[in-house]
């Protein structure tokens, strides 16, 4: 299991095993994934807003694929809300079957 982390300085993602950062990405696909957020971060950056890394995806890595129809946008602010969520109604999730990220933003499939 990997721990990805949008890296806003590197427009990349960072690949993390526990707390160490093992590499970056622009393009990766995680299975069987669920979503992390650090609460007690995300408590302090609303107080001094300034960001940190408190919210990663969690999942097996995969041979990359290309991403077919119907995947669902996913997106994390820990200004809206303590929890990740869909892009097109606002619904907060915790697991999907597949995570594809790309540079456009991260898409998922089967998410609830």
């Amino acid at each position: 299991m990997i721990r990805v982390a949008r890296n806003l300085h590197k427009k990349q993602y960072s690949l993390r095993e526990g707390k160490k950062v093992v590499g970056y990405a622009t393009n990766l696909t995680l299975q069987n994934c669920t979503f992390e957020v650090n609460e007690t971060t995300r408590q302090r950056i609303l107080r001094t807003r300034q960001k940190e890394v408190h919210a990663f995806v969690v999942g097996e890595p995969i041979e990359d694929q290309t991403m077919p129809e119907g995947t669902i946008q996913i997106s994390y602010n820990p200004f809206k809300q303590g929890k990740f969520y869909r892009k097109d109604n606002g619904e907060t999730i915790s697991r999907a079957s597949v995570i594809y990220f790309t540079p456009e933003g991260v898409f998922g499939l089967e998410v609830s």
